[in-house]
């Protein structure tokens, strides 16, 4: 989800169907309405801590959401230094966390509520979860070239997958 559909969720977006809990929302962006099932995990956490307050999120920034996470990341030990380059005038240009001392950005500084989005979409693909169905929760249109720009498959997935069709051949 984006996070400014994530932020307005309520304990009112959680729906009860059987047995089965999903999770009710519109999209602010698109006005489409997704209903995805939730795990059973996450329903205890949603029991235990969320029906307890008006909002499933407190009110906060994207910049403080973000903060979070980076610091979440960080406290899991993902802190290995990354070389970041970007473009100019097609000439590659490493970029620094601090360019008067040349530090180099770490892992957990790299991570965002964004890089999230990235990742549910591209592990929910490798996990065989049909590619309409993906782009219904994630909220894009049919043959957005922008859902493709999420995808990020890693070589070790992209090779299995190619020996997978050569075993077949």
């Amino acid at each position: 989800m984006r996070v400014s559909d994530i932020f307005r969720l309520t304990p009112a977006n959680i729906e009860r169907l059987g047995h089965k809990h999903y999770l009710r929302a519109v999209s602010k962006k698109t006005n489409i309405s997704t209903r995805v099932l939730l795990p059973e995990y996450a329903v205890r956490i949603l029991n235990k801590y969320i029906y307890k307050r008006p909002a499933i999120f407190r009110k906060s920034t994207v910049t403080n959401l973000n903060d979070k996470i980076k610091e979440i990341i960080s406290l899991a030990g993902w802190n290995e230094e990354r070389i970041v380059t970007r473009q100019r005038r097609g000439e590659p240009v490493m970029l620094y966390k601090d360019e008067a001392t040349k530090t180099l950005y770490r892992f957990s500084d790299l991570v965002s509520s964004h890089t999230m989005r990235k990742t549910a979409i591209t592990t929910l693909l490798c996990l065989k979860v049909p590619e309409a169905v993906v782009r219904r929760i994630s909220g894009h249109a049919p043959n957005s070239k922008e859902f493709y720009r999420y995808v990020e498959l890693s070589q070790k997935y992209m090779d299995d997958e190619i020996e997978k069709a050569y075993d077949q051949m």
